[in-house]
Formats: structure tokens, sequence, C-alpha cells
């Protein structure tokens, strides 16, 4: 695959920059851009915040955001972290992760975290920690002349310190972000993937979600769907249903729903004919349909499994709307697999939205 080396003001490539953290996969194969210590923006602005560019020997370029204190709140880390991009014209939120504490890094060191895939705006914004105190924007990165270039994966590098993320640490607690770190992907999925996509959707243009975009994790776990690590999952992480009321059957069912005219929007069911049995990750088509806000995938009889295709709607170019929709699922266990003996469950590992043709 072409390299493309995407350079804006900030960029800077000089093997310095990566002796932080190690640069994701994304970043190598597509070329990146990022701001850092030596450009971030309005730094001054959020110093009522409790945000300063401090020093850091750990950095990147040896300084980074601070957040240490809050002028007006208490117990600010006292929570899991979240960050993601909003647009600041709207207020809309793009995206938004969530990380449990008990998934942070535990050596205080920087380590890049992946935002998540998105569609550039003009006025799209980083924010980070609970309060979002800090914010960087991301204008800077906009392509008003080629579109295809607003298409990003967006990573953060971040250090955690204190007794509030680190148990044992004697030090202050606090979060700082060295680097964000923009891959212009041109076409998301095409790299960062352990397992490479069909022949079939070559020079396609689509959304490819993996589990840093999983909207419904956590809204979904009182019915029974986990993240679970998973050596088989394209980026290593698949939502699962293990254990449900509603058990494992055949035939397994799933679809596409709208809550904006409560209607279905795509089905199928899978008998036991149509289940691989070498439990592996296969993909499987759902039809082309057009996503609206409130379409959302829905998988088990349970309905645990689901992911909200909001953040891809595309308002300025609405034909873009109209997909094609892919799911990457596994099947494990006997309610299954004949003759399996591994624990039953079904897992997914990606989504795949496919653009219609440029005409």
């Amino acid at each position: 695959m072409k390299k493309v080396l995407w350079l804006a003001v900030c960029s800077v490539l000089g093997s310095s920059l990566f002796a932080a953290a190690e640069l994701p996969s994304k970043c190598v194969d597509f070329g990146f851009s990022e701001l850092n210590g030596s450009c971030f923006k309005r730094v001054g602005a959020y110093a009522k915040y409790g945000v300063f560019l401090v020093d850091d020997a750990d950095a990147a370029n040896g300084k980074a955001l601070a957040f240490e204190v809050h002028p007006k709140q208490k117990n600010v880390h006292a929570h899991a972290f979240s960050m993601g991009i909003f647009r600041r014209k709207s207020g809309k939120g793009q995206l938004k992760i969530e990380i449990p504490k008990k998934d942070l890094p535990q050596d205080e060191k920087y380590h890049f975290h992946f935002v998540g895939d998105i569609v550039l705006f003009d006025d799209s914004t980083f924010w980070a920690h609970r309060s979002w105190a800090i914010q960087q924007f991301l204008d800077s990165f906009y392509d008003a002349e080629n579109p295809k270039n607003n298409k990003v994966a967006v990573y953060a590098s971040i250090k955690f310190t204190g007794p509030a993320y680190v148990k044992g640490s004697s030090n202050k607690d606090g979060v700082y972000v060295d680097r964000i770190v923009l891959a212009r992907t041109g076409t998301l999925p095409k790299t960062g993937a352990k397992a490479a996509l069909p022949a079939e959707f070559e020079g396609k243009e689509l959304f490819d979600i993996v589990h840093g975009n999983f909207t419904s994790v956590k809204k979904m776990a009182k019915n029974g769907l986990v993240l679970v690590d998973d050596a088989d999952a394209v980026s290593g992480k698949a939502m699962a249903v293990l254990k449900s009321r509603q058990g494992h059957k055949l035939p397994f069912r799933m679809g596409i729903f709208s809550n904006k005219d409560q209607k279905s929007l795509a089905y199928k069911q899978l008998g036991k004919e149509q289940i691989p049995q070498d439990e592996k990750y296969h993909l499987y088509p759902l039809g082309k349909v057009t996503l609206d806000k409130d379409a959302f995938f829905w998988g088990h009889a349970s309905w645990a499994m689901q992911q909200n295709f909001a953040s891809y709607i595309n308002a300025e170019k609405t034909e873009n709307n109209k997909v094609e929709v892919f799911v990457s699922l596994k099947f494990t266990g006997p309610a299954y697999v004949e003759n399996s003996t591994s624990k039953d469950g079904v897992y997914i590992d990606r989504f795949l939205l496919v653009l219609p043709e440029s005409k």
C-alpha cells in the first residue's frame, strides 16, 4: 500500500518524538500529523480549569498539557477516564470513549490511546477527562478542498499518575497529554487490522468499526454484553454475549432497527447450516440500509449486542448514508459448533459500513 505523508503546521517527524510512546500502526502506514507541546493551542484559555503546559522529561518534546487540580471541583480524579471529539458550533459529540481505571497503564509513562475513527470538521475539538478541562482544536487539520482527507484516526498520548490511577503510587494525581496524533486514513480500515479484509472490499470507501468505537457495552452490560480480550479479534478485543437469560439457541438473529420510525431496516437469521464450525470470525452481510441518527445494530435473542451508528451519519452528503453493512461474528461452544468443548458464546469484533461508490 502506498504510504502518504501528511504534514501540517505542527508535524515533526524527528526521531525524538517517537521516544515517549510507540507510534500506532495506522500512523506508520498512512503518515500522520500531530499537536504537541510545541504547538498546543489556546493553553492560557484553559488555565481557569486547572490545565497548564508543563515541563515533563517523559513527554515527547519535553512539554505536556497537565491537569492535576481543578480550581472549583473536588475529587476530579475519582472517576473513570473519558475523552472524545465534539463539534464546537453545535455542541454535538462525534464520539466518546471511557477507559476503566483497571485498564489504565500502571507504569506512569506515556501510552497512545485510540480515541476513534471520525470524519473531521472545521470545528472538531478533542477533549479529555470527564471535566472536559483538557481541550484542543483540530481545525488546522481540516481539508476543505479534499473531503476524503478528513477521514482520520485519532490517538492521544497520555500519562496517568498518582494513587487515583496507579495503585501504590506516591506521585500527585494527574493526567498529562503530550501528543494528539491524527492519521489521515483516506479509507479507514485499510490498516490497523491483524486480519486482512476480503478482496471484495479493496479500494472501497468504508468505516471499519472496532472495539474503540463500540457504543453500547456499558449500557447493555445488564443484559449480558461484555468487552473481552480475544486474540482472534481484529483489534484484540470483542463484544460478547457469554451468559444470558435467553441462553444460546439457534437460529441466531440480528438486524438494524430505527427508533425514529420504530421499524426494522435490516434483518437476518442464521441457522445451523450457516454457522461455520471453525470457531473463527466471519463476515456476514446485512444488506444495504439508509442510516438515520436513531439506527442501531442488534444481535442475539436478548438484543444485548448493540452498536449505534449515529457518528457515521453524513449531514452534508446524505447520499453517503446509504451503506452496505457487514458484521464480523464468531460462534463458540456446543450450542453453535458440534462437539465443541469451548464455552457457548457469540462475539463481534468489527462492523463494516461500505459507502456507495462516487459517481
